[in-house]
C-alpha cells in the first residue's frame, strides 16, 4: 500500500502521485514475480519536498454611503483569506475600482465613491504569501444613497418704479438643480435690498 499518496502500475510505469499539499516522508510497496510462483515485496522510500502553495483569497463584502469613502483595515480584509502552507498574508495591490476609486496605504485600504453615485461599486485585491504566491479576489460595496441638497442658481428681473414684481414660483425655479430628482419648491424669502419680498 501507499502512504502519503496513491501508487498505480501501467504499461510498465509505477507512478506515484503525492496526496494533495502533502510533502514528507512518503511510501509504497511493489511486488516481484518470477514468474514461477516465487514473489517477493520490497517498499520504495519517497521524500516529498515542500513546494510553495498560492494563498487563497476569498471576495469580501462591505457598504458605505454615498460621498463617504470606505476604510478597510488589510487585517479585516484578510481574515477570511488562507494560506495552506502557513505563510503571513498581505495585500500586495488594489485596482479594478468600479463606481469609485481605491487605494492601499499603512495599512488601509479606501475606496472612494464617485461624486454622488450610489448603487453596486466594487474593487480587487491582491494577496502574497511573500514567496511568490498571489491570488485575486473582488470586494463588492453597496454605495447606499443619501439626499443631496438642492442648487440654486441666481437669477434676474426688472421691473418699474413703484410696480410690485411678481415671479411665478416655478419661474423662480426654473434654472435651479436637484440632482436626485426631487421636485423643488420655494419655502423661504428675504435680504430684500431696495424694496421687501414676500411669499
Amino acid at each position: 500500500g501507499a502512504v502519503g499518496g496513491t501508487v498505480a502500475l501501467d504499461d510498465g510505469e509505477i507512478t506515484f502521485t503525492p496526496d494533495a499539499d502533502f510533502n514528507g516522508d512518503a511510501s509504497f510497496s511493489y511486488t516481484v514475480s518470477d514468474g514461477k510462483g516465487g514473489t517477493d515485496t520490497a517498499t520504495v522510500a519517497v521524500s516529498v519536498t515542500p513546494v510553495n502553495d498560492a494563498p487563497v483569497a476569498a471576495g469580501d463584502t462591505a457598504s458605505t454611503a454615498e460621498d463617504t469613502p470606505l476604510v478597510i483595515a488589510v487585517a479585516d480584509l484578510l481574515a477570511n483569506d488562507a494560506d495552506v502552507d502557513g505563510e503571513t498574508l498581505t495585500v500586495s495591490g488594489v485596482g479594478g475600482a468600479v463606481g469609485g476609486t481605491v487605494a492601499l496605504d499603512a495599512g488601509e485600504i479606501t475606496f472612494t465613491p464617485d461624486a454622488d453615485f450610489n448603487g453596486d461599486a466594487s474593487f480587487t485585491y491582491t494577496v502574497s504569501d511573500g514567496k511568490g504566491g498571489t491570488d485575486t479576489a473582488t470586494v463588492n460595496v453597496t454605495v447606499t444613497p443619501v439626499n443631496d441638497a438642492p442648487i440654486a442658481t441666481a437669477d434676474t428681473a426688472t421691473t418699474a418704479e413703484d410696480t410690485p414684481l411678481v415671479i411665478a414660483a416655478a419661474d423662480l425655479l426654473a434654472n435651479d438643480a436637484d440632482i436626485d430628482g426631487d421636485t423643488l419648491s420655494v419655502t423661504g424669502v428675504g435680504g430684500a435690498v431696495g424694496g421687501t419680498v414676500a411669499l
